[in-house]
């Protein structure tokens, strides 16, 4: 690959994740608007209403940009973040939509994390969430001495097309969309902070292998 063609393939990348995560910021930051816009015509009389409103989204946009900044950000590989913020974190997310039961307390910590450690945890959780279209639950296990497995099941349960591919960068970078985006991000952070992920297939279930190399 030359030199422009890495930048070309840089700068979709770029382009491709930053799709992702305001396709997904874009719906609660426009209910707030709209709630704005609601208090403007009706007045007085729809203060409760709409207040109720853009305090919900504001939640849901402050909760989905903690997650994204710990999964994409440079201070979600500090060595500071613990198994208990990533459970926080994790939890608070998926209480958004109350369709994921989380069992995994967070608490079997470890004092000598590596880095990167909290950012790919969030990036597993985020991959393995994709595979419950409708609900389910997602158990979480010690995997060695730093890693972890998140074993999702449920209706429907599979990971998506592609997402081993993506997971080992092994697809071209024109068969990547935003959907594949995540998964591919996750396994160049993977090779970044010298972590392995494996995926392993069930009836009904999906597994997602997090291992230290």
């Amino acid at each position: 690959m030359s030199a422009n063609e890495h930048v070309i393939a840089q700068v979709k990348l770029m382009e491709l994740l930053s799709s992702r995560i305001c396709h997904d910021i874009i719906s609660p930051v426009g209910a707030i608007h709209n709630g704005l816009e609601f208090l403007e015509d009706m007045g007085a009389d729809a203060l409760e209403d709409a207040l109720e409103l853009m305090k919900h989204s504001t939640k849901q946009a402050t909760v989905k940009l903690q997650t994204y900044r710990m999964a994409y950000g440079a201070g979600g590989a500090s060595d500071m973040i613990t198994y208990k913020n990533v459970y926080e974190t994790i939890q608070t997310y998926f209480d958004l939509e109350k369709k994921i039961t989380l069992n995994w307390d967070g608490e079997h910590d470890q004092q000598d994390r590596p880095a990167g450690t909290g950012k790919m945890a969030i990036g597993a959780f985020l991959l393995i969430a994709e595979t419950l279209p409708k609900s389910g639950t997602i158990t979480v296990s010690a995997n060695g001495e730093h890693g972890l497995t998140f074993k999702a099941e449920g209706e429907n349960c599979a990971f998506r097309n592609g997402t081993e591919g993506a997971l080992d960068n092994a697809i071209h970078l024109d068969e990547i969309d935003p959907r594949l985006i995540h998964p591919f991000v996750l396994g160049l952070s993977a090779k970044t902070y010298g972590f392995s992920l494996k995926t392993e297939h069930g009836n009904e279930t999906a597994t997602l292998h997090l291992t230290k190399d």
